[in-house]
């Protein structure tokens, strides 16, 4: 009796953990800082950053000073950049795909942190499309948080490496 319910816990524990393996990691992940400038500051620095595509590269789709949310989108960005932000898991069937181009959505709110201080916090949604002649897909993708710790940058966060 003793070996069966061994077994069978066993048994158990085996099949959770083969399902908590095959769930889906999150493919949108928030990169956080503080920053220590009052948030009317940091909100103008970043919606004057997104709203200029020569420099950022995005375009602001909306600024919520309210909120505190800011949301911009940018396409057409370079393989080699794409490559540093993204990593895109196709499926075995999408292998041989090429790469056709690429879009990233990203939203950053910011927060009061204290008297003068803000809390930021930058999170993107990646999409690569994949073509092999007729046939394309578009992909979701995992962000390397290269672009989130860029606006947290620009925002006046350390730079990722020296962030306590």
């Amino acid at each position: 009796m003793k070996t069966r319910c061994f077994v069978v816990a066993v048994a158990i524990v085996l099949v959770g953990s083969a399902s908590a393996l095959a769930q889906e990691q999150p493919r949108i992940i928030a990169r956080s800082a503080t920053v220590d400038r009052p948030r009317a500051e940091v909100f103008g620095t970043l919606k004057n950053y997104l709203s200029d595509p020569v420099l950022s590269g995005f375009t602001l789709t909306s600024a919520d000073e309210t909120t505190g949310i800011l949301r911009a989108r940018r396409s057409g960005i370079d393989s080699g950049t794409w490559n540093k932000w993204a990593f895109c898991e196709a499926r075995n069937v999408e292998m041989i795909y090429n790469f056709e181009s690429s879009s990233a959505e990203i939203e950053a709110k910011v927060q009061p942190s204290g008297k003068d201080a803000s809390y930021v916090s930058v999170r993107s949604d990646l999409r690569g499309t994949y073509s092999l002649g007729s046939a394309s897909t578009t992909i979701g993708c995992v962000s390397r948080g290269i672009v989130e710790n860029e606006i947290l940058t620009v925002a006046g966060a350390q730079p990722a490496g020296c962030r306590n």
